[in-house]
């Protein structure tokens, strides 16, 4: 019953806030009419929000420290697939009124992630897609995804990876393996996510039974009925001094988290782009993650290894834990190769300037 209150009242409020902000559209069309100067770039976000947790607030925080939230006499409007806060009449105020819509495709919703009500979330998400002027996709794999489940669209658009500050999310100096292997595990992880949390677990039981001294950092948020279940797993295992929870971290101390640890685990099906694995390449974290989704295009074999698992529309699945135990080994004995070989696959496809530029050069070509 409190879980049915918790979710009419999570419901309302975005409706709320959806309504908000689409009366917000509507308030500009009236009265900033033809005041829209062109030679500026003057960016409406369209209500998305931003933060330390989730790829899209984190995305949306870095774009906003270059192209400022403007919620009245803006001239180009910033949409995301997994933020949508704008209604049907708002998007065609803003076609009606000639206002340009960059969209950014992450993902799509599917049976085997969202689970009951992903048809309607992707008719909501569609609309917003195929009004846009131009799309980013965050990967190949998101293009791909995006038009078998929303069909193909007639405007341009182009993949553009997610990006990092490269400067920032850096290795700490003369990084080098940790006599205990630090295992790092980031991200927000609710109930439809914890079958990856039990993986992660099972390889680290795996680890510790063939003599490698091992633990594993869980960062960021948890359920806490998910969390109640790790730890009594691990204590079943034997093993509950080699876990901890960290908490929730910020993006301005991430690079240390990063730097503190060894190897990135990364166990989401389908994923399409996730920043965290691009922040932890960054700081010299070789991955291990599942063939699937986008990652493949971003953890290459000189980076780290992706393991074979089945793709499916209709479940998650993962990877066999006997090869994840041997992509560690391998891992281990080439650190250096893989850390390195990390730094220089973000630099070279995933920097925050050139990922501000490609934005840049879009939102003045359609102001």
């Amino acid at each position: 019953m409190i879980y049915f209150k918790k979710k009419l009242i999570k419901t309302f409020v975005i409706n709320l806030y959806i309504l908000i902000n689409s009366f917000l559209v509507m308030i500009n069309s009236l009265f900033y009419k033809g005041n829209k100067k062109k030679d500026q770039i003057k960016i409406f976000y369209g209500g998305s929000l931003t933060g330390n947790i989730g790829g899209t607030l984190v995305k949306i925080k870095r774009l906003r420290k270059k192209f400022k939230n403007n919620y009245f006499g803006y001239n180009c409007v910033y949409l995301l697939s997994n933020s949508l806060y704008l209604n049907k009449y708002a998007i065609q105020n803003l076609k009606k009124n000639n206002i340009p819509i960059i969209h950014n495709q992450n993902g799509v919703f599917y049976k085997g992630w969202y689970g009951e009500g992903w048809e309607k979330k992707n008719i909501e998400m569609s609309y917003q897609y195929h009004s846009a002027d131009y799309v980013f996709y965050q990967s190949k794999f998101s293009k791909f995804c995006s038009e078998k489940f929303l069909g193909k669209r007639e405007g341009p658009g182009e993949i553009l990876y997610n990006a990092v500050d490269t400067n920032f999310f850096q290795p700490s100096v003369n990084k080098a393996l940790s006599s205990k292997l630090k295992i790092l595990v980031t991200g927000k992880y609710q109930e439809h996510l914890y079958e990856n949390l039990i993986f992660t677990v099972n390889v680290l039981k795996k680890l510790i039974d063939n003599k490698i001294e091992a633990n594993i950092n869980f960062a960021g948020y948890y359920d806490v009925q998910i969390k109640k279940k790790l730890i009594n797993l691990s204590h079943q295992y034997g093993i509950q001094d080699n876990i901890e929870f960290s908490g929730i971290y910020t993006q301005e101390n991430a690079n240390v988290l990063y730097s503190s640890s060894d190897i990135y685990f990364y166990f989401v099906h389908q994923s399409n782009c996730p920043n965290s694995v691009i922040e932890a390449m960054s700081c010299g974290l070789p991955v291990i993650c599942q063939k699937t989704g986008g990652l493949p295009e971003i953890v290459n074999k000189e980076s780290g290894i992706c393991l074979q698992t089945k793709e499916s529309w209709d479940m998650p699945y993962v990877p066999s834990v006997e090869d994840a135990f041997f992509a560690v080994k391998k891992i281990i004995n080439n650190y250096s190769d893989y850390s390195n070989n990390s730094i220089c696959k973000v630099k070279r496809d995933h920097d925050i300037n050139n990922w501000i530029k490609k934005h840049k050069e879009i939102f003045q070509k359609f102001i």
